[in-house]
């Protein structure tokens, strides 16, 4: 059974150690990595993040949670952006920025004009008072 959303928030928001073999060996090291407890998960889903690797699997049987890191990548800046706009109509560099995990505007900006060039998005209509979009190319 995988576990649902509000589940898994329970897991990363409950910090208690899950595994005092974990425990009592991460204790022996001269300066661990990880010395508080039930800090584990939200480590490792953090680094995962940064490197833009895809979200652990959390999986639950009977009598355990099993959690499955990935070293998978999200794919390259171009590709999350085309993904996103098979789902949605537009995307802006705010919206980019967050599921690419890029933190410059102006690298972002980029990304879109490297799509432009290679003729996959335009930029959607100016409209008085709305932040400039980007959409698939008509």
């Amino acid at each position: 059974m995988v576990i649902q959303a509000e589940q898994l928030q329970n897991i990363i928001q409950t910090q208690f150690a899950r595994n005092p073999k974990i425990v009592r060996l991460i204790n022996k090291f001269k300066n661990p990595p990880n010395k508080d407890v039930g800090e584990g998960l939200n480590t490792a889903f953090e680094a995962m993040g940064k490197l833009r690797l895809k979200k652990p699997l959390i999986d639950e049987t009977d009598s355990s949670v099993i959690v499955t890191l990935r070293h998978e990548s999200l794919g390259s800046p171009e590709q999350i952006v085309m993904e996103y706009l098979s789902r949605e109509a537009e995307i802006t560099n705010t919206i980019a920025r967050e599921i690419t995990g890029i933190k410059s505007e102006s690298s972002m900006k980029m990304v879109f004009y490297r799509l432009r060039e290679s003729g996959q998005i335009e930029q959607t209509p100016k409209i008085q008072g709305r932040r400039p979009s980007w959409q698939r190319r008509q």
